[in-house]
């Protein structure tokens, strides 16, 4: 039997994502999921187990691998536990010692994130490694303390910018945007859509993997509708959870003065917290909102978020207009800046359902 293909989602989108690539081809593939930050519904899990019985498809955490790996006594920092233990011969790294349930060998890992440990213990495991698009952090060097900027150091790297994709060991780097890359990454990016992942499926089979993310009955056809994407901003340190309701509470207050038909998605992150309002419309939080067309046959009007990768990489697939209230660079620095006045030129100019373009 040929090594498998191996993916290794952690969130909604990234699950979608993979198993349209597992489905789009006949080659056999093992889906595991890392469910450290965004634990799996129970009926999404049941859902892929009914419809698509013939995949490999578990739960696993990043956090349980680590703590299989690490040996050295708590004192130890984190960072040098979950990268560093002692061996016979010298000091092993997470490629020396990969977590047990790993199989032998696979064809090509499809990985989402370059740092967690799973992603770094494929190493000797695997023909090919590819990262695919998680989100912004794709595209923005990540943010980290001055423990890691010394590790970094010691490796030979840059101490104050990490971009995912620069590790030696990925070999592939496949995204929506590979132009926005740094030009030391576009070498070994290539472009690579959702919907081209999707188009790879007969419609039904593609029908049938998004319903499984939707809970409930089918969405009813919104006229006039605007689309408000939350994230936990609280939570990343943005604001306090107060401040958080009242932001998200003035946008959708302003875009139901503007007289568009309000629809919240909350990020899967996000507690869960009772609506705002009895008559608030709400998405399930787990639903991958790019993954609206094979569920509805209606775009939102407008989209609105403070800042995601899903608008500007694939707010046409769900809505006809998007807006940005926060540049992705101050957006990184955690600064929300005068994003109300952006909210409120944009209803002036523009107007309610049906009003310009974006």
């Amino acid at each position: 039997m040929p090594a498998p293909d191996l993916y290794l989602p952690s969130n909604a989108q990234t699950l979608l994502a993979a198993l349209a690539s597992a489905l789009g081809t006949e080659h056999p593939a093992e889906i595991v999921y890392l469910d450290d930050d965004t634990p799996l519904p129970d009926y999404v899990a049941e859902g892929i187990r009914k419809h698509f019985p013939h995949l490999a498809f578990s739960l696993r955490s990043d956090r349980g691998a680590i703590e299989e790996f690490a040996s050295l006594p708590r004192p130890v920092p984190d960072l040098v536990r979950r990268n560093v233990a002692p061996g016979l011969r010298g000091l092993n790294r997470p490629h020396h010692r990969p977590p047990g349930w790993l199989g032998p060998r696979y064809r090509t890992a499809y990985i989402y994130l370059s740092g967690n440990f799973v992603s770094k213990a494929l190493r000797r495991r695997c023909d090919t490694i590819v990262l695919r698009e998680e989100g912004l952090p794709n595209y923005h060097s990540l943010r980290f303390g001055p423990g890691k900027a010394l590790v970094r150091m010691a490796f030979g790297l840059s101490p104050r910018h990490q971009i995912m994709g620069e590790e030696s060991w990925i070999d592939r780097i496949e995204l929506n945007r590979p132009e926005d890359l740094p030009a030391k990454l576009q070498a070994k990016a290539r472009k690579m859509t959702f919907p081209d992942l999707m188009a790879r499926l007969p419609e039904d089979v593609a029908r049938t993997l998004v319903g499984i993310f939707w809970e409930g009955p089918p969405p009813a056809p919104i006229t006039g509708g605007a689309l408000v994407l939350t994230q936990p901003i609280d939570a990343i340190g943005f604001c306090t959870a107060s401040e958080k309701r009242a932001i998200y509470r003035s946008i959708r207050q302003r875009l139901a003065e503007a007289g568009f038909a309000v629809v919240v998605k909350r990020h899967p992150r996000e507690r869960a917290e009772p609506a705002e309002d009895s008559d608030e419309l709400v998405i399930p939080p787990f639903f991958p909102i790019e993954a609206w067309p094979w569920l509805a046959l209606q775009k939102f009007d407008l989209a609105v978020a403070l800042c995601t990768a899903a608008l500007n990489s694939m707010g046409g697939l769900f809505s006809h207009r998007q807006l940005q209230l926060v540049d992705p660079g101050p957006f990184g620095r955690k600064e929300l800046g005068n994003w109300q006045a952006r909210l409120d030129d944009y209803c002036r100019v523009a107007g309610g359902p049906g009003g310009g373009e974006g």
